[in-house]
């Protein structure tokens, strides 16, 4: 999934994804970045006018596992795409950096990012737009450092990782 406004959304369904650093450098990486969480990535289409979500297709071909935290020199951020690789994956906690053996133990939530590093590895299928009933909370728990984009705003916290979220909901316009 991805998440990013309508607007944009109806942008990369007409003409497609672009590889481009529009928003940051890559904390995993230059590409274009999906997760398997729609709650995960609640910061990044959460504070959108009219927030969507993409569903979509992603062929990552050979991906490189990003253990390295961001914040360290020689991480891979605002770097290119591993060599020999076509992608990077990394699996995350809430807060956006890496998880760790400490967060096995401590039996927090795993999430993840996949960051693509050419368009051509992913096809658009769904458009979903959200309901904005539910989101605040939501960005309340999920929220983390993140890059702003163009119309949106990020911040940084850090949530209770061990409990089932039942608030997010997505309805399709018919």
């Amino acid at each position: 999934v991805h998440g990013t406004s309508v607007e944009t959304g109806w942008q990369i369904v007409a003409g497609g994804f672009a590889a481009l650093a529009i928003l940051d450098a890559g904390y995993f990486g230059k590409g274009i970045y999906f997760s398997t969480s729609c709650l995960y990535i609640t910061p990044y289409f959460g504070t959108a006018d009219a927030p969507c979500v993409l569903i979509c297709l992603v062929g990552p071909g050979n991906p490189y596992p990003v253990t390295e935290d961001p914040r360290m020199p020689n991480s891979h951020k605002g770097g290119p795409i591993t060599p020999r690789y076509q992608s990077h994956y990394v699996v995350t906690t809430k807060t956006g950096l890496p998880f760790t053996e400490k967060d096995y133990e401590n039996n927090l939530s795993q999430y993840d990012e996949i960051i693509l590093e050419q368009e051509a590895q992913v096809v658009p299928i769904f458009l979903l737009e959200i309901d904005t009933s539910n989101v605040s909370s939501i960005l309340a728990e999920y929220e983390r450092e993140t890059p702003p984009p163009r119309a949106e705003t990020r911040t940084t916290n850090r949530p209770n990782d061990n409990e089932e979220d039942n608030r997010f909901h997505l309805w399709v316009d018919q």
